[in-house]
């Protein structure tokens, strides 16, 4: 029995109540961390100090209670080590009672479950995280179809998480792109390896969007494909300030040259205008080279008028 104790980590106690004293097995003095003493293996219940504090009125409860109905009662609390380390303890008890149906003791068994609770712990951790995560996740079984998403994945593609859930991520397919694209896809998948890029789909609605991608193999110990997870990232809306971004960028390069080309363009003009001047203040008024060179300088004029709308574009 103690080395069954020892294997599964429990221990067994059994409290009279005529004495009130509590016996425990050496299983439980190795889960609470206390030597049995020779001359005192037993404890009064309602005193234990191994039982933490917050959890010790519970603890009465619970075993009140069963004396009452006879009623097994599972029930978890903490236990404080003499070294200060808290363990969670899994345990529960029947009710003796003798010929006349009269309780007179209450035998149990408890169990370090503590390793567990920090699994389950973690992996609550876990789940907040994806839950929450800003990107969309998705995980389906060997054949595609979706077991999970998270709810970025239900808000980016307009489905509540029980439309997707047992659906092929092919009712997201938009249109644009071919057969071979989603062949390659899929032959990288179900052969381990990671794949990355980018998708075209379509939202419930019908609207399309872009997203990053990345699906990886889920594998077990022997490297067999188990199911697949997908992290994606709508990032329709950044594309879109990436064009306008290029755009305004092109723009820029336009009005740059412009500016440079109306900037070579004055010069040339202001020797222009200026020899037209010279020409003209040299030509008699009713010459017919005056009448011509008053043409010549309105039209560089008007052409300065076009330099200066060309510097302010």
């Amino acid at each position: 029995l103690a080395q069954t104790e020892e294997i599964s980590q429990t221990g067994s106690w059994r409290y009279t109540v005529d004495t009130g004293k509590i016996t425990w097995s050496d299983g439980m003095y190795a889960i609470f961390g206390t030597n049995r003493h020779s001359s005192d293996d037993t404890s009064n219940v309602s005193v234990t100090p191994a039982v933490h504090p917050e959890d010790r009125a519970k603890v009465l409860e619970n075993r009140a209670a069963v004396l009452v109905d006879g009623l097994p009662r599972p029930m978890e609390y903490r236990a404080i080590r003499p070294d200060g380390t808290i363990r969670w303890i899994h345990s529960q008890c029947e009710r003796e009672t003798d010929a006349s149906g009269k309780a007179i003791a209450l035998v149990g068994f408890a169990q370090d479950v503590t390793e567990r609770k920090r699994l389950e712990s973690e992996r609550e951790i876990l789940i907040t995280a994806i839950e929450q995560a800003p990107v969309a996740i998705a995980l389906t079984n060997q054949d595609g179809t979706i077991e999970y998403v998270n709810p970025a994945f239900a808000q980016i593609t307009g489905y509540t998480g029980a439309e997707l859930i047992g659906q092929n991520p092919r009712i997201l397919k938009s249109g644009k792109h071919d057969q071979g694209f989603y062949a390659e896809l899929w032959q990288t998948i179900t052969s381990g390896r990671v794949w990355k890029g980018r998708i075209t789909n379509k939202r419930k609605d019908g609207c399309l969007y872009v997203e990053d991608t990345t699906i990886s193999p889920v594998v077990d110990g022997n490297r067999h494909v188990q199911k697949f997870v997908a992290i994606k990232r709508d990032i329709t809306t950044e594309m879109a300030m990436e064009s306008k971004l290029r755009q305004a960028q092109k723009m820029e390069a336009i009005g740059t040259l412009a500016g440079g080309i109306a900037h070579d363009f004055n010069n040339i003009l202001g020797a222009i205008i200026g020899y037209a001047e010279m020409v003209r203040d040299d030509s008699p008024a009713n010459s017919p080279a005056f009448h011509d060179i008053n043409q010549v300088l309105k039209a560089g004029l008007r052409a300065k008028e076009l330099v200066k709308q060309i510097l302010a574009f």
